[in-house]
């Protein structure tokens, strides 16, 4: 029998990644049924031959077939929440996170309507939820796994009854409805660069929810046409994108007739999120 202290450092020789120690750790830790953090507490403590044998078929998972962290722990961390996560759903990543503290900005408190396209794992529309408690949310995607686990989701953090989840391509099973804010993360990366990724995200993620085609944006311009029909008078439109896109997307929201623009930056300082707004009709006409 080996202690906790010699399962993390065996464990982290074995992993070909950025933090070994701590992602050991977590593994460890989810074996045992500890909290992380509390490892350090009793280093020396015995583990049992049956969890070592657990403990160092994650590491090889991980290590070996390099699966996702978060989808071995079943859980990712999100706007300082955890999500459920798993095969079929992307991981929800730190930059998306831009789009969100950005949509509260422009929720402001009010009683608003929000639809998620594309929703995922639910990332983005419930944690709007979780720090807009007066707004309601609707959210599509396509695969009904995703679905499920994002109905699981918005019951975790107390959402789930302001929230309404719909399978169907894009803005199709909201037609005839509108919002006050529309969010979408959808698959952006060109269709050439897959080969480039991580493998953990070339070889684990859904492709569905990666492949944007030839230059990772025929799902935008399918859907930012019908953006303005589903966004009541100065809605606002917000979507995540890769670094180089801002302009042609910029450039697809003002053909689509939205105004105002803004390009927002990730932590790293490149361009990530591009919103837009309705025009605002008053007695006059139009104004922006």
């Amino acid at each position: 029998m080996r202690t906790v202290a010699d399962l993390i450092a065996a464990g982290a020789s074995r992993l070909p990644v950025d933090n070994p120690r701590r992602e050991a750790r977590l593994l460890l830790a989810r074996v045992l049924g500890r909290d992380p953090d509390r490892l350090y507490l009793r280093p020396d403590e015995l583990v049992s031959a049956g969890e070592e044998e657990l403990f160092f078929k994650l590491i090889s998972e991980r290590g070996a077939l390099r699966r996702p962290l978060q989808y071995i722990l079943g859980t990712a961390e999100f706007m300082s929440l955890e999500f459920e996560v798993g095969p079929g759903v992307m991981v929800p990543r730190p930059e998306t996170e831009i789009l969100v503290e950005r949509a509260l900005e422009v929720i402001g408190g009010r009683a608003v309507s929000i639809l998620d396209v594309g929703t995922g794992s639910g990332a983005i529309a419930v944690s709007l939820l979780v720090y807009a408690p007066r707004a309601r949310a609707m959210a599509t995607d396509l695969s009904p796994r995703a679905l499920g686990i994002a109905a699981r989701n918005a019951a975790r953090h107390g959402v789930a009854d302001r929230v309404e989840f719909r399978c169907g391509d894009l803005l199709e099973p909201v037609r005839g409805q509108s919002f006050d804010l529309v969010a979408a993360n959808l698959p952006y990366i060109p269709t050439g660069d897959l080969a480039g990724l991580e493998p953990e995200v070339r070889e684990h993620e859904p492709r569905l929810a990666l492949d944007g085609g030839p230059d990772g944006l025929d799902l935008y311009r399918k859907l930012i046409p019908g953006v303005p029909a589903a966004l009541a008078e100065g809605g606002a439109l917000l979507v995540e994108i890769s670094p180089g896109q801002a302009r042609d997307v910029a450039d697809m929201m003002l053909q689509a007739g939205l105004v105002g623009l803004e390009v927002l930056s990730d932590y790293s300082g490149r361009d990530r999120v591009v919103l837009g707004r309705r025009r605002v009709k008053s007695a006059s006409g139009e104004r922006d």
